[in-house]
């Protein structure tokens, strides 16, 4: 796998992946948009093969026990979807137990050969999770991962620094009895380099919020119908391109890019009547509303392109009087 190209150039490198742990390597790389790394930089390549030698990679050999039969079916769409759903949540909690492992395992000198297996065991864990919708393995993953959690060297009453600082950031989630500590762990002493090293953040600019310059002169109900109905058009666009998108691979550009085309122009002939300025002010104000943020870009970029004068007349201009706050009500 390891070789050294003296002369690589502007060449093309192929290798054969059978029979190797490329895929274990490389975290299952699908050897299309992927790439390997190649280059003629000596130096580089003794450096992979010595990480190659002394830190092997963990292989995946459970057997699958077949392949999971789905067809066109409403009912079939359901167990898919429910697996999807319980791979998702083993994959976060696999990740979460075997970063608690490895930080436990360093921690403690790399000497506890338990917590080594419980990290190696749920890297596989973390493959499986990935398959699990359309494959079948003879294990299951919730019941492993709830035994490792078990154990009693996952018992300690210590919380990685870094780790409990990313689980309060991203899920406000407190450790109640548990001691947060800085752990002599990778994550942690990376942590402690930037925190020394590394020049902080420029203080955050504060910013109104958009509805501070709305033109409250052109604020009215508006016309109900035709806003709703925009709406409504546009998350058909949206949900017809983002199919579009998915499945770009399957056809040619020209077939693409002309059903992307004849989609545009298909919404454009829907929401190009007539719009009054109360009821662009309205749409406006509905994009920017944080619930339709899934709408926004789609919404805003039209009008801007329709109906130009009447959506930039919607915010107040140089040297006009800012009006009062939006209410919630408006």
């Amino acid at each position: 796998m390891l070789k050294y190209f003296p002369n690589i150039g502007n060449n093309v490198i192929v290798f054969n992946a059978i029979g190797t742990d490329t895929q274990c390597r490389l975290s299952g790389h699908d050897c299309d948009s992927d790439f390997v790394y190649a280059t003629n930089q000596k130096e580089l390549v003794d450096l992979a093969r010595t990480a190659y030698t002394n830190y092997p990679t963990i292989i995946n050999e459970i057997q699958e026990v077949g392949e999971s039969e789905y067809h066109f079916t409403l009912e079939d769409y359901a167990k898919m979807d429910n697996k999807i759903a319980d791979a998702q949540i083993a994959i976060g909690t696999s990740t979460d137990t075997a970063q608690l492992a490895l930080s436990y395992y360093y921690d403690g000198g790399m000497e506890d050969r338990e917590l080594e297996n419980c990290f190696i065991i749920l890297s596989v864990i973390g493959q499986i999770s990935i398959d699990l919708a359309k494959k079948c393995f003879d294990i299951d993953v919730v019941k492993e991962i709830r035994r490792i959690r078990n154990l009693s060297c996952m018992k300690r009453n210590e919380i990685p620094q870094f780790f409990a600082s990313n689980k309060k950031s991203r899920n406000d989630k407190d450790f109640e009895g548990k001691k947060i500590v800085s752990m002599n762990c990778p994550m942690d002493i990376m942590a402690d380099i930037i925190k020394d090293n590394v020049i902080g953040y420029a203080d955050r600019e504060s910013h109104l919020p958009l509805r501070n310059f709305w033109n409250y002169s052109v604020i009215a109900k508006g016309n109900r119908y035709k806003k709703e109905k925009f709406v409504e058009e546009v998350r058909s666009y949206n949900k017809s391109d983002k199919w579009l998108e998915k499945h770009e691979a399957e056809m040619g550009k020209e077939t693409f890019f002309s059903l992307k085309n004849r989609n545009m122009t298909q919404f454009l002939a829907k929401v190009s009547k007539e719009l009054d300025q109360e009821t662009i002010m309205q749409l406006v104000i509905y994009a920017t509303d944080d619930n339709n943020s899934d709408v926004r870009a789609t919404i805003l970029n039209f009008l801007f392109k329709l109906h130009k004068d009447e959506f930039m007349n919607c915010f107040i201009k140089n040297g006009q009087k800012q009006g009062e706050t939006l209410t919630q009500n408006a």
